[in-house]
């Protein structure tokens, strides 16, 4: 089972870093002309409006872990899944310290104990490292993180924790429960050793221009991010989700 997920602010031709406020300005930031987004999908994505994709349109991206949450629930989602990740942002929890309460006490609970995790803050699931919560939960099997034009792969926003064996040019993601005592003794998970490995996660790096898709979508995702995308960025909402068919019930 493939699900499709899209952060609209691919779309834009720059990257929103740090957000300040709660709508970057239009002035700011350009996004993509609407054919460039037609052609995107229907060339790229493969996706046809009239044989359109159960789904929904989201706020944020950490609601999509909660999405889910349900449809596994509902058994309606089978687990592990594949992933594409169409955004200008990893989403793994590059810049916060997600990473070390994961790896330090969440990976500690049994697997069904680790789906209400903490929320927010520095620690917490948020809209900037949900997929790093689901890959704990080990809903996840693949990963194909379609980046955005102004990403190198060397620059790419995935912390080297992350990686197996610490290797920040491994194309396998690898979270490991670490000793709490350790990591604060050490003052760094990647001084730490290991308790126990959790199942290897494969993620294909391709760029906007290189991804073809080869997959068949079993739901298809598109979250607005409003931190992250200029209000002229919602006229391409529309165009977006008319491939999906919006009778998901979650």
């Amino acid at each position: 089972m493939v699900i499709l997920d899209i952060d609209l602010d691919f779309f834009l031709k720059d990257i929103v870093h740090d957000p300040k406020q709660k709508r970057p300005n239009d002035s700011d930031y350009d996004i993509w002309e609407i054919d460039e987004v037609i052609f995107f999908l229907e060339q790229n994505c493969k996706l046809n409006e009239n044989k359109k994709i159960k789904g929904k349109l989201l706020e944020t991206h950490d609601e999509l872990f909660y999405c889910f949450k349900n449809m596994i629930e509902q058994e309606i989602l089978e687990v592990p899944f594949k992933i594409v990740h169409i955004d200008a942002h990893a989403d793994l929890g590059l810049g916060d310290c997600s990473h070390e309460y994961i790896m330090t006490e969440l990976l500690h609970k049994k697997v069904y104990d680790r789906t209400n995790p903490k929320k927010g803050g520095w620690y917490g699931l948020s809209e900037v490292n949900f997929l790093a919560f689901a890959i704990a939960c080990r809903w996840i099997k693949q990963i194909t993180y379609v980046h955005h034009q102004r990403v190198h792969v060397q620059n790419i926003d995935i912390a080297e924790s992350m990686k197996k064996n610490f290797d920040f040019n491994s194309s396998i993601i690898q979270l490991k429960k670490i000793s709490p005592e350790e990591c604060e003794r050490k003052g760094d998970i990647r001084n730490c050793t290991p308790i126990e490995l959790e199942t290897e996660v494969p993620i294909e790096l391709i760029d906007a221009d290189s991804y073809i898709s080869k997959d068949e979508f079993a739901y298809m995702f598109l979250t607005r991010s409003p931190k992250y995308t200029p209000p002229k960025a919602d006229k391409l909402i529309p165009i977006i989700i008319n491939y999906i068919d919006k009778t998901l019930n979650i």
